[in-house]
C-alpha cells in the first residue's frame, strides 16, 4: 500500500490527494533525452492493474501519464 505501506487505496476518498514518495533508479545505457514518468495501479491480492479513473469518474486507461519530464544527459 502507499504512504510507506500504511494507507491502502481502499480507504482512500473521493477527491483526497495522497502523497507518497518513491526513488527510482534510472537503468545504466538509458537513452539520454526526456522522458515522461507513467504511473499504474495494482490489486494487491491478484497484482492485476486496475483501471485509473477519469475526472467525470469513469474507468479509463490502466495508467496515468505523470505531469512531470525526467531528463537524462548523456
Amino acid at each position: 500500500p502507499p504512504v510507506w505501506g500504511t494507507y491502502p487505496t481502499t480507504a482512500w476518498q473521493a477527491g483526497e490527494q495522497v502523497v507518497d514518495k518513491y526513488t527510482l533508479t534510472i537503468p545504466a545505457g538509458s537513452p539520454p533525452g526526456d522522458h515522461r514518468l507513467r504511473v499504474g495501479w495494482y490489486r494487491s491480492d491478484t497484482q492485476a492493474r486496475v483501471p485509473v479513473l477519469d475526472t467525470a469518474g469513469q474507468p479509463g486507461d490502466d495508467h496515468i501519464v505523470l505531469d512531470v519530464v525526467i531528463q537524462i544527459g548523456p
